[in-house]
């Protein structure tokens, strides 16, 4: 396991990257600048190949060598400070790099892992950081997603097209037991979550409307879950514990939750040193969730 002087040493070599990109890109433009200057008003004939080609280079191997070096020293990061705050939190705990999340959920969502929804529209899936164990008896499954949608757009001027990208989710879906199965309900907060689902409905309650959006193949497993007692919890979920933009997705017999926190709640600051109290007790304090929903919604199952 990596030790605190090793990240240390390699968030200063990372921050070091960085401002040689910023010096060299300043550099070559000054240089690029400087010598068109030199051509026109001195008549010197320059030719511009013999800095551009080796200063973008320079460029491309700082780029490459900062990104090899990012993406190595976040990944050991997380690997030693998620299995150091969490392991003794909850039973049979595990984490692995890689996501591991059942992609008919995201196709309920219309977040196709493979895109192509539609001719001029697409969302692409990228996902890693799960995070797995149990709870009171109750198992869960976490993991990292970043939803970006890509859409066809003409161009203002003339006839040809372009790519916009949006992103549209930057956050983690767990996935929990419940102890009864029931057909596909989504209840959120956004309209993003829910805008290409049918079959809206509408609860007795004015106040739980007001707040979620409900949709369900079968209004009666929705009004089935969705007693009193229960959107008591929901709201609380939203009021007290969970992010301000979450859908709960009710497949069969699991629960979705999904919270949009448009940022990765693990990476590493590479600008600060290494304090592992903090790391550990921020680490735990974003998994509490967890233990809150299981809890609230009593999702605890017999041995």
């Amino acid at each position: 396991m990596k030790s605190k002087n090793y990240f240390n040493k390699k968030f200063r070599l990372i921050n070091i990257y960085n401002i040689l990109l910023i010096i060299s890109m300043i550099l070559f433009v000054i240089a690029i600048v400087g010598i068109s200057f030199i051509r026109l008003k001195q008549g010197y004939d320059v030719n511009l190949k013999l800095l551009i080609i080796p200063g973008i280079l320079i460029l491309i191997v700082i780029a490459l060598l900062k990104g090899y070096l990012t993406k190595k020293v976040s990944k050991e990061y997380k690997i030693k400070y998620i299995n150091k705050a969490l392991k003794n939190e909850y039973d049979n705990f595990k984490y692995n790099t890689k996501g591991n999340l059942n992609t008919e959920i995201l196709k309920i969502l219309n977040w196709n892992p493979e895109g192509n929804i539609f001719s001029y529209s697409r969302r692409k899936v990228t996902m890693n950081d799960n995070i797995s164990g149990s709870y009171k008896n109750s198992k869960f499954n976490q993991n990292a997603l970043r939803v970006v949608e890509e859409q066809k757009k003409k161009d203002r001027f003339g006839d040809g097209e372009h790519i916009e990208k949006k992103v549209i989710f930057d956050g983690i879906i767990t996935e929990l037991e419940l102890n009864k199965a029931y057909e596909t309900i989504v209840i959120c907060t956004d309209d993003i979550f829910i805008s290409y689902l049918k079959n809206i409905i509408k609860t007795e309650s004015n106040e739980f409307n007001k707040i979620f959006k409900i949709s369900a193949v079968s209004e009666q497993d929705a009004f089935l879950y969705l007693t009193p007692k229960m959107m008591e919890k929901i709201k609380y979920l939203y009021d007290e514990i969970l992010s301000d933009s979450f859908f709960m997705l009710i497949n069969k017999d699991k629960l979705y939750v999904g919270q949009n926190y448009a940022n990765d709640l693990f990476e590493p600051n590479f600008k600060k040193k290494i304090n592992e109290e903090e790391i550990i007790k921020d680490f735990k304090g974003t998994m509490m969730y967890i233990k809150q929903v299981i809890d609230v919604l009593e999702l605890r199952k017999e041995k």
